[in-house]
């Protein structure tokens, strides 16, 4: 049996000059800044939501996508609403509608 240790390591902090290093660098294209889904959040009426998962929602109701349980459990990805948009058309085309 074997034990698995979630290795901590600090957060890197930086001061006054380190900053203006990093923003010269991004500046100069010689830095990519990487920011997860997490930070891109919008206003909505019912308060501040993910921006991918509100434009997922926005996506299926434009496209009249039957949200189906993998899609839900997805969280109605953008990926997942492409895939249920695809497979709705493929049966569509087999049945002769749409849901």
């Amino acid at each position: 049996m074997s034990t698995l240790f979630q290795l901590q390591t600090p957060v890197a902090t930086l001061d006054e000059d380190g900053w203006e290093d990093l923003l010269n660098y991004i500046e100069e294209r010689r830095v990519v800044p990487i920011i997860g889904p997490e930070l891109l959040k919008v206003e909505t009426d019912t308060g501040p939501r993910l921006l991918y998962d509100w434009l997922a929602e926005r996506l299926a109701g434009k496209l009249n996508v039957c949200r189906s349980p993998k899609a839900a459990a997805n969280r109605g990805s953008i990926g997942s609403i492409a895939a249920e948009t695809f497979a709705a058309s493929e049966r569509a085309r087999a049945v002769g509608a749409r849901c």
